[in-house]
């Protein structure tokens, strides 16, 4: 090589982008947000939990929070047990490990009913 064409010298863990490899830079004029703000997880929700026997609960949640928080909050308020309880919403069951935040008909209203069923 001359040395005009030496490669530039490199002392970090990391090597340098080929010239070839186009940069990665947000989108001229377009706002990027972040996951928070994409996934709108802060946003509240006003629930009302219906029950088989009883006087429904209306309690304001995130949309973060998961359903295993909203049966929490149920068994602790309402001393349900575990064993056999399923959130409800719109006659479909909602697995615990999911967030509010996964089900569209929650993510797109400020309040929402969920039926808690009791074996």
């Amino acid at each position: 090589m001359s040395s005009g064409d030496e490669a530039p010298a490199y002392h970090g863990l990391v090597s340098p982008r080929p010239s070839n490899v186009p940069a990665l830079t947000p989108r001229e004029g377009k706002d990027i947000p972040s996951f928070e703000e994409e996934a709108n997880t802060h946003a509240k929700i006003e629930l009302t939990l219906t029950f088989p026997e009883g006087d429904p609960i209306v309690k304001e949640f995130s949309l973060g929070d998961t359903v295993f928080t909203v049966k929490k909050f149920v068994h602790d308020t309402r001393d349900i047990p575990w064993k056999g309880m399923v959130a409800e919403l719109e006659g479909k069951p909602m697995l615990d490990p999911l967030s509010l935040n996964d089900f569209k008909a929650l993510k797109e209203s400020k309040a929402a009913t969920i039926n808690i069923k009791l074996p």
